[in-house]
């Protein structure tokens, strides 16, 4: 009796004496969801820019409006050019080739939550003869804002005139949501040297309220106009890219542009510009039917 009784106490302490199993908790994701513009590099200092919107749901990214576009002769992959003929890009962009690029795979994870991985297809724009000219993989490391990061990538396709692997960075484009004043001032577009001269005649006030919708590349809002060609209206771009009747319209990265829609008729000017990395705008208003130009900037 005496030893089954050590037995049980021996047994009953090296129970209560087992360290007890825990798992970690999972880190908090790092959410990159956002307007983005990227840069891919390479060994001899080509480069190609990428740009469009993010939106996270869980561990998963998608993209929308994701494009690259404003690179150099050796980027080839396209099926069709970049401006469309007739509208405003023909004169502030060369007629390069453009292709769409769709995110495939994209995930954050990592043991800090802070690693953004994927794939990138590279394809002819829709609409046109549909080509793949191949599929890229990127690895980064996301800042604890979810605002920039840095990383690698591989297996780029050839077309892009980089080498088959090179490094990655992007930064967080301010997202347009909200109210901006800006000034619209008369100028005299050159169209050879792309420099629009001030008139000397006054300024415009006009505020914009805009809505970005990260969730599918949407873009809305309204503008007013103190006095001048443009009073007052709305816009409402519904994400890819388009265009018509000597308009056009995108936003991807720093890139706007969209059709201003009077009150009660159709497009009557047309907003182009870049937003800025930090904050503000720089572009122009165009108006076609009067042939009147004005710098943009808030």
């Amino acid at each position: 009796m005496k030893y089954l009784f050590v037995l049980i106490c021996s047994l009953f302490l090296i129970g209560c004496g087992a360290p007890a199993t825990s798992t970690a908790p999972a880190p908090t994701l790092v959410d990159p969801t956002g307007n983005w513009q990227w840069v891919a590099s390479d060994s001899t200092g080509a480069k190609i820019n990428l740009s469009g919107e993010f939106y996270q749901t869980g561990a998963v990214v998608t993209a929308s409006n994701f494009q690259s576009i404003n690179n150099t002769a050796s980027y080839t992959c396209g099926g069709a050019p970049y401006a469309i003929a007739g509208s405003i890009d023909t004169i502030f962009l060369p007629l390069a080739p453009l292709s769409y690029v769709t995110l495939g795979s994209g995930n954050v994870g990592g043991a800090d939550g802070n690693t953004f991985t994927g794939t990138l297809d590279f394809i002819s724009v829709p609409g046109f003869p549909v080509v793949n000219y191949g599929t890229a993989s990127f690895t980064s490391t996301l800042d604890s804002t979810g605002l920039s990061l840095t990383g690698t990538y591989s297996d780029m396709p050839t077309c892009t005139g980089l080498e088959s692997s090179g490094t990655l960075t992007g930064q967080q484009v301010p997202t347009l949501t909200g109210t901006h004043d800006a000034t619209m001032t008369p100028c005299s577009m050159n169209e050879a040297t792309l420099v629009c001269t001030p008139t000397g005649d006054p300024g415009v006030g006009i505020t914009f309220v805009f809505v970005q919708n990260d969730s599918n590349g949407e873009l809305s809002g309204t503008f007013n106009a103190a006095s001048g060609p443009l009073t007052s209206g709305t816009f409402d771009f519904l994400g890819g890219y388009g265009g018509g009747g000597g308009f056009s319209e995108r936003f991807s990265g720093q890139m706007l542009e969209t059709p201003l829609y009077s009150a009660n008729s159709g497009p009557q000017g047309q907003l182009y510009g870049t937003i800025g990395l930090t904050s503000g705008f720089q572009g122009y208003i165009w108006i076609p039917a009067s042939s009147e130009w004005f710098t943009l900037t808030w």
